[in-house]
């Protein structure tokens, strides 16, 4: 079974005042991209596509194939959002004709390959899949009216979102929206379930001071 990979990595940190985009911050002599493809088990995808800028892909990632041979690495160009990135991705996999194909922001390096695992076991038998957390503090609702909800009734939607080939790309190519920030949307809309799983609260997406 061919098993693929979108990394979505084009983001470009407006609103940082750090010129490094997050994904590129190095941990020690690794940045994230390269920390998460050291750890992730090559058996598992066939083909990675990283989406990235022409540019940040010449500055950081002009050495990732060198550095990871055991992972098949292709670029993909980055769209002014989200949406045109992952579907940017999902042509450039046309070639390859994957059965199942994971989107995962490059932001989220601590990622388990258990959990990857998992979400495309579940495409065994749907087709798509989402892992999700619960939070542990109170929540409230600030308005005007006393409104308490439940821990088990606020979804952290996380990534990697896995999903059949087919279906996302025709998802996407469908699509009349042009800023969904979520895949598992845009397959509702063609009338398919989404399975949720549970996530990691390791798999946490990385943010600078600015972003909270």
């Amino acid at each position: 079974m061919k098993n693929a990979l979108i990394l979505l990595a084009g983001g470009v940190g407006k609103r940082s005042e750090n010129p490094t985009p997050k994904q590129f911050i190095k941990f020690g002599n690794l940045n994230i991209i390269e920390y998460f493809l050291t750890y992730l088990d090559s058996k598992i995808f066939s083909n990675i596509v990283i989406v990235a800028n022409k540019n940040n892909q010449k500055k950081y990632l002009n050495l990732i194939n060198k550095q990871y041979p055991q992972h098949k690495i292709i670029f993909s160009q980055s769209g002014k959002v989200r949406q045109i990135s992952s579907l940017n991705a999902l042509k450039r996999l046309k070639k390859f004709n994957p059965k199942n194909v994971v989107i995962h922001d490059a932001a989220r390096p601590l990622v388990s390959n258990k959990l990857m695992k998992r979400v495309l076991k579940s495409l065994e038998k749907n087709v798509a899949c989402v892992p999700y957390i619960t939070h542990n503090d109170f929540i409230k609702i600030k308005s005007k009216e006393n409104i308490n909800l439940k821990n088990n009734q606020i979804l952290y939607i996380q990534t990697p979102q896995g999903f059949r080939y087919k279906e996302i790309l025709k998802a996407h190519s469908k699509s009349k929206e042009i800023d969904v920030r979520d895949d598992s949307t845009l397959i509702k809309e063609l009338g398919f379930k989404v399975s949720l799983i549970k996530g990691e609260k390791a798999n946490f997406k990385l943010t600078y001071k600015e972003d909270l």
